[in-house]
C-alpha cells in the first residue's frame, strides 16, 4: 500500500534526510520545511491572545466594582425613599397646624420644600441606578465579546502551532521511499506530493486460481510464488481470507516471508502498486507480507 504524503503548508526545503529508494521507519524525519515564518506567526498569535486575555480580565474586573456600586445606589435610592416619606408626613402635618393656627405657614412652607428636596433626591438615586445597571449589561456585552474573541485567537494559534509543527515531515509507516520528488532548497507547493513511502507491511500478490485446484490447500500449507522477470521464489504460508464478493467462497491467502523481492527497492519503485498478478482464472488468491 502506497503512502502519499502531501504536505499541507508550503515553503523551501531546507533539511531532507532522505533518499529515494531509503528504507525508513514510522516517525522518521523525511524532511523540513522553513519553519521562521510559521514560528513567527505563533509568535505574533501568542501576543494577540496575551492581550485579549488582559482584556477579559480587565472586563470581568469592573464586574464587581459596578455590582458594589449598584448595591450602593441601591441603598441610596432606599435612604432617599425613607426620606421622602418623612417629609411628606411632616409636610402634611404642619400644613394641618397652619391651617389651625398652631404652627406659622413659615414652618408648613418650609416642611413642603424638604419634601421637594427629597423627591428630587430620590429622582436623582433613581436615575444614578438606572445608569449603573445599563453600565453592568455593557460590561456583561463586553465581556462575551472579549471572550469571544479569546476563543478566537485560541484557536487562530492553535492552529499556528499545528502548522509549525507540520514543517518537520515525519514518516507516516515503516516502509521504502519512492518516486521522491523533493530537493533541497526548491519551494514546495501546499497540496504537491513531494514524497511517497511504499508501507513495508502491506505488499501483496494477487493471483487467481480455477476452482477445482482450491481444494487441496489448507491452512498453514507452505506456499511459493515465482514471479515473471524474477528468480526469486517468493514463500510463505497459506492463511483464510474473505472471498471475494463475487465467488462467495473462502478465498486462501499467502504470507510472504521476507525478505523476498516484493521488498526490494527497485521492485517497489517502478511498479503502479506493490503487487503482481498471476491470471488464471476463477477465485482469487492474495500473497500478504508480514510485518
Amino acid at each position: 500500500m502506497w503512502s502519499r504524503w502531501r504536505q499541507r503548508l508550503q515553503g523551501r526545503i531546507v533539511e531532507l534526510h532522505v533518499v529515494d529508494n531509503q528504507y525508513v521507519h514510522k516517525g522518521d524525519l523525511l524532511m523540513v520545511i522553513d519553519p521562521t515564518n510559521y514560528a513567527l506567526a505563533v509568535v505574533r498569535l501568542r501576543r494577540r491572545y496575551s492581550r485579549r486575555w488582559a482584556s477579559v480580565k480587565n472586563v470581568g474586573a469592573q464586574m464587581p466594582v459596578q455590582e458594589a456600586q449598584i448595591s450602593a445606589t441601591r441603598a441610596q435610592l432606599d435612604a432617599a425613599q425613607a426620606a421622602l416619606v418623612f417629609a411628606n408626613q411632616q409636610s402634611s402635618r404642619y400644613q394641618k397646624l397652619a391651617t389651625d393656627g398652631a404652627a406659622s405657614i413659615q414652618d408648613a412652607q418650609q416642611f413642603i420644600s424638604q419634601m421637594h428636596q427629597q423627591e428630587a433626591q430620590k429622582q436623582s438615586a433613581q436615575g444614578s441606578l438606572s445608569v449603573a445597571l445599563r453600565q453592568i449589561e455593557s460590561l456583561k456585552a463586553q465581556r462575551l465579546v472579549a471572550e469571544a474573541s479569546l476563543a478566537q485567537s485560541e484557536a487562530q494559534l492553535h492552529q499556528a502551532q499545528v502548522n509549525l509543527e507540520r514543517t518537520r515531515i515525519l514518516s507516516p509507516v515503516d516502509g521504502y521511499v519512492t518516486n521522491l520528488q523533493a530537493q533541497l532548497g526548491n519551494f514546495a507547493n501546499a497540496g504537491a506530493s513531494a514524497i511517497s513511502i511504499v508501507d513495508g507491511h502491506s505488499f501483496w500478490v494477487d493471483g487467481y486460481f480455477e476452482e477445482t485446484k482450491l481444494a487441496p490447500l489448507h491452512v498453514g500449507d507452505p506456499a511459493q510464488i515465482k514471479l515473471m522477470g524474477y528468480r526469486e521464489i517468493v514463500r510463505g504460508q497459506w492463511t483464510v481470507s474473505p472471498a471475494p464478493l463475487a465467488f462467495r467462497t473462502p478465498s486462501p491467502t499467502m504470507r510472504v516471508s521476507p525478505p523476498s523481492i516484493l521488498s526490494s527497492p527497485g521492485y517497489a519503485s517502478h511498479n503502479a502498486s506493490p503487487s503482481a498478478s498471476i491470471l488464471m482464472m476463477c477465485p482469487r488468491v492474495s500473497f500478504l507480507r508480514p510485518a
